[in-house]
């Protein structure tokens, strides 16, 4: 849907006379104070004149109505610029500047009141005077143009303003000089009017000028300056550059709140605007807040009937269509069409879009004549005023296309699709949003007409498109704008897998055309994370380390109001704290992120491929990407049939050749079997722990075992449940462990093998961290399986640990093994002392772990909801919550993300589960295992399940015995795991296959 948010506005005082102009989105009341001459002025601050009233009591109205225009109080505005005009005319007579003034005065005031009908006369008035006074010169005749081409534009007469302004704008450089405030001013209208016009090349060059000369005559924190600013963002959101767009826009919503007062309408502009940004990136809950607050301002300020409400109106109403409250959403399109229509007439473009948008919804409700009839009279709007090739005419072309499939007329869908195609690649260029849009409708059309080769090739254009996008919006934003944004193309992904998976199967192009899009968006926010961080720690400076110190303190008191002991009385305060420091944190990553934009695009300019992935997998290697889908149905009805129930799919890619598709089925099944085998392999008395893994095996790993040939090495990205399997554990047909035939790599995406060929350098050897002190009290140890290293509980502020026995073993085990390794045990194993590392070569952890589910439930009434603080580890002090140096003990996953890793080969955590954590599909575990890829570490040893304490400490002897001796890190893991699998009492999956090893498999050693 389309959403307008901008129409112009601006005041200039210049030699008496008030100049309105500008373009600022939605409706903005923007004063620019100059200079007052020609004529004596007495300031009143509550004007009351007689009735008859005098020269000198018109001076001070007309004083006071700019003072009230300032304030956007435009209703106790205009009787008193309609009396002043009454007493200057009767005065001073018909052609005079004076009186000139007055009536360019009243036609602003009428303007800012949406009456653009009664405006018109009052500056054709203006200008018949100036010109036979002044001259056809003056610059009075040029602000006459300027406020005049303002207003055509607002009614949607393109060509008369262009006209108007073009005259205005050589006569103000001709008088004023290429910098001044006057020809900033036209630069400004003429960049909006041709944004309008979907001349947006045009648009910024305009727009830019007149910002460069803002920033020098009137300073960067000024009103003016603010005005170009929102402008220039504006039409950033429209162009898809969401990063500039936002950067702007905030930097002008700062200035206004600066400047403006409180109840300022351009505030409200501001915030409309900021919240159709998030609108579009996805983030509606954001959007919604946003338009809540302006709304309330515009209701207070002008009441029900004005087109800052009807834009708001319009908005909500997009928002309740998402939602599926279709009665509220059309109740709010059509208030937004009626007021349209009453201020503007029936042919103004604004009214076009509202058509458009009711069309949009009365076609989800099913109600298809009164759908096609809006669209119908929408785009008869844009072809009666010549703008069949205005971008917003592609809105009704593409609904008008979409009813026609539905209804089965292929040929008239596929004609109207690509009219709208065109004019989005005229207007808009080949790399924007809505053209990726136009691509995958065309894409599903060709798919219906069994066209595959010309379906193919618009889902690889579109998928190109979107990847150029998100590389640029993904460079900037905190963690949670990026996955809002990457959920706005779930459909899309959706739809590319469903036609290769299940209508074009054999079909290779579609094959390459569905991974490359699984490749680019799975995983991808963790992926853009680490390439935020990484650029940033490359790149530190003061300002650099400064956030950096900031995001670890926020980090910090998260972590330590999650696991601090209760306080009676104290829910309340701890959940505003909570609250406060989640949005301090989000903050601070988006200005990370912001700071970091420009040079994370030019690096990650490069789309990602099948053919770059493939040039990264190793001889006698596959690479299976899985991911869990919902079909597209293309025989629904309804919007909530659209896309039907889960279902997993892999792609097997080897070193060359085509990668080949394999749909697995629906979830539920497979996920069912997921839970039974990690129920049996979670206690080693299980009987019937192979059974559970044949049963697995059958439903996934068999069916790919086909297409995997003679690869024995696997490099496997699971998703949804499968991200807890281990692999190595399933049994084959032949009652034989995987494991005795494949090495089992995990990965969060394909994508990882291009990050893995840059390796940064380690700057600390080997450190160890075991047998921590945790001050332990008589309580039993959580979880308690007695023997296990870590264990599950609903409350975090609840847990305490008890020693274990075998980790003191096995940190002297491992410094024989590497005898330059540092060991820091018991009272020496602390929070602070981790923090403080920089980049060893391995970094060993053996202790307690843990990972609470979203079950357990805080004092203040429910769990905490990010998953990095329910995943972590305990270190010495950790039942006291006193771990020294200002620490807790308590190392959540939220704090370990801000670990300096970066060149670590290993982390191996020798602890319960902390390869679990909350599952996201497409994202991978947030836990641990996400946290120290966020660190830096190029690889992870991780547990599935409570392990073992002595089994443990074996396996790890073992395991670093291997690694020492130059095996490769998933090498070595796996002949573990053949060891213990023949040695008696450890023979059973749940000793041997709790660890699983996640990221780069190479050998640790440099060669």
């Amino acid at each position: 849907m389309k959403y307008p948010t901008r129409t112009p506005h601006a005041i200039l005082l210049l030699a008496g006379v008030v100049v309105w102009g500008g373009g600022a989105p939605t409706t903005a009341a923007e004063l620019i104070p100059r200079a007052v001459s020609g004529q004596a002025v007495f300031v009143a601050q509550d004007a009351r004149p007689a009735p008859e009233g005098t020269l000198a009591d018109a001076s001070a109205m007309h004083l006071r109505v700019l003072e009230l225009f300032r304030q956007g109080k435009y209703d106790e505005a205009l009787p008193l610029a309609e009396r002043a005009l009454e007493i200057r005319r009767r005065e001073l007579g018909s052609n005079n500047l004076t009186v000139a003034a007055s009536y360019l005065q009243l036609a602003g005031v009428q303007r800012a009141l949406g009456e653009f009908s009664r405006a018109e006369p009052l500056l054709l008035e203006t200008l018949r005077i100036r010109e036979e006074v002044a001259g056809a010169e003056s610059l009075l005749v040029a602000s006459a143009l300027n406020n005049l081409s303002v207003l055509y534009r607002d009614k949607g007469e393109y060509g008369r303003a262009a006209a108007q302004l073009t005259r205005a704008l050589a006569i103000f450089e001709k008088q004023t000089g290429a910098e001044s405030h006057e020809t900033a001013l036209a630069e400004g209208n003429l960049a909006s009017l041709y944004q309008d016009m979907g001349e947006y090349g045009e648009a910024e060059k305009h727009s830019l000028r007149a910002l460069a000369i803002r920033k020098k005559v009137s300073g960067e924190l000024h009103p003016d300056t603010a005005l170009v600013l929102n402008n220039l963002a504006s039409l950033y959101l429209e162009k898809g550059d969401y990063v500039r767009a936002e950067s702007a826009f905030q930097e002008a919503l700062g200035v206004r709140e600066k400047a403006l007062p409180e109840d300022h309408p351009d505030i409200a502009v501001s915030l409309t605007n900021l919240g159709s940004l998030y609108q579009a990136k996805g983030d509606r809950a954001r959007a919604e807040a946003l338009f809540q607050r302006a709304l309330g301002r515009f209701e207070k300020k002008y009441g029900g009937e004005h087109l800052d409400v009807a834009t708001l109106l319009n908005n909500l109403a997009s928002l309740n269509t998402d939602r599926g409250e279709y009665a509220e959403a059309e109740k709010r399109l059509r208030k937004a069409l009626e007021i349209r229509e009453r201020l503007l007439g029936p042919e103004h473009p604004f009214v076009a879009v509202s058509l458009n948008n009711l069309g949009t919804l009365l076609t989800l409700k099913g109600d298809v004549a009164a759908a096609a009839e809006s669209l119908r009279r929408a785009l008869a709007i844009y072809e009666r005023r010549g703008e069949r090739n205005h971008p917003d005419a592609a809105l009704p072309l593409n609904n008008l296309a979409s009813l026609a499939e539905s209804s089965g007329d292929l040929a008239r869908a596929e004609e109207l699709y690509q009219q709208a195609l065109a004019v989005r690649e005229k207007a808009l260029g080949d790399k924007h949003p809505d053209v990726a849009a136009s691509l995958n409708n065309l894409a599903v059309l060709y798919w219906r007409k069994g066209d595959a080769a010309r379906a193919v090739r618009a889902f690889e254009r579109a998928g190109d498109i979107r990847e150029h996008n998100l590389a640029l919006t993904l460079t900037a934003g905190s963690e949670r704008e990026k996955l809002l944004y990457l959920q706005t193309l779930t459909s899309e992904t959706f739809s590319a897998i469903t036609f290769n998976a299940l209508f074009a199967p054999s079909d290779p192009a579609a094959a390459r055309a569905a991974a490359n899009a699984l490749l680019r968006r799975k995983g991808r926010t963790l992926d853009a994370l680490t390439l935020q961080v990484s650029t940033f720690r490359n790149r530190l400076d003061p300002q650099d380390r400064a956030l950096l110190a900031r995001i670890s303190a926020v980090r910090t008191r998260l972590a330590n109001l999650a696991a601090g002991r209760a306080e009676p009385g104290g829910a309340v305060r701890r959940l505003a704290e909570q609250t406060r420091l989640e949005v301090e944190l989000e903050e601070v990553e988006a200005q990370i992120g912001a700071r970091n934009s420009s040079l994370q695009f030019s690096v990650n300019a490069r789309p990602v491929t099948v053919e770059q992935v493939q040039a990264r997998i190793p001889p006698g290697s596959a690479l299976v990407e899985i991911a869990l889908y919902r079909p597209l149905n293309l025989k629904a009805l309804r919007p909530q049939e659209r896309f039907g129930r889960e279902r997993y799919v892999a792609y097997v890619l080897k070193g060359q050749g085509p990668p080949q598709s394999l749909d697995l089925g629906e979830a539920d099944p497979i996920n069912r079997e997921v839970e039974r085998l990690n129920v049996h392999l979670s206690r080693a008395s299980a009987v019937e722990e192979k059974a559970a893994g044949r049963a697995l095996d059958e439903l996934v790993t068999r069916p790919l075992r086909r297409l995997l040939g003679d690869a024995k090495t696997v490099l496997i990205s699971p998703d949804a449940a499968l991200n807890l399997v281990p692999f190595a554990a399933l049994v084959d047909e032949r009652g034989r462990y995987l494991v005795e035939n494949y090495t089992f790599n995990y990965l969060t995406s394909g994508r990882d093998l291009l990050r893995f060929a840059a390796r940064e350098p380690n700057r600390q050897p080997p450190l160890v961290f075991a047998d921590p002190s945790y001050d332990s009290a008589p309580a039993a140890a959580a979880g308690g399986n007695g023997g296990g290293r870590g264990g599950r509980s609903g409350d975090l502020r609840q847990l305490t640990w008890t020693p274990l026995t075998w980790t003191s073993e096995e940190a002297k085990d491992l410094k024989a093994l590497m005898p330059d390794a540092k060991v820091l045990t018991r009272s020496e194993a602390t929070e602070h002392a981790l923090k403080q590392a920089r980049a060893p070569r391995i970094l060993h952890i053996a202790t307690h772990g843990f990972f609470l589910d979203e079950s357990g439930q805080h004092p203040s009434g429910g769990g905490d909801q990010n998953p990095l603080l329910r995943s972590g580890l305990a270190l010495a002090g950790a039942n006291k919550r006193q771990g020294g140096d200002g620490e807790d003990g308590v190392l959540t996953a939220l704090e370990a993300s801000g670990l300096d890793l970066w060149g670590t080969r290993l982390v191996v955590l020798s602890a319960c589960e902390t390869g679990v954590g909350a599952v996201r599909n497409g994202e991978g575990v947030y836990g641990l295992r996400r946290a120290l890829v966020l660190a830096g570490a190029e690889s992870q040893l991780m547990s599935l399940w409570q392990v073992n304490d002595r089994a443990t400490r074996e396996l790890m002897a073992e395991y670093y015995g291997r690694l020492q001796a130059g095996e490769g890190r998933t090498e070595a893991l796996r002949n573990v795991q053949l060891w213990m699998l023949r040695r008696k009492g450890r023979s059973h999956p749940h000793f041997w296959a709790g660890f699983i090893p996640v990221g780069n498999w190479t050998p640790v050693a440099e060669k």
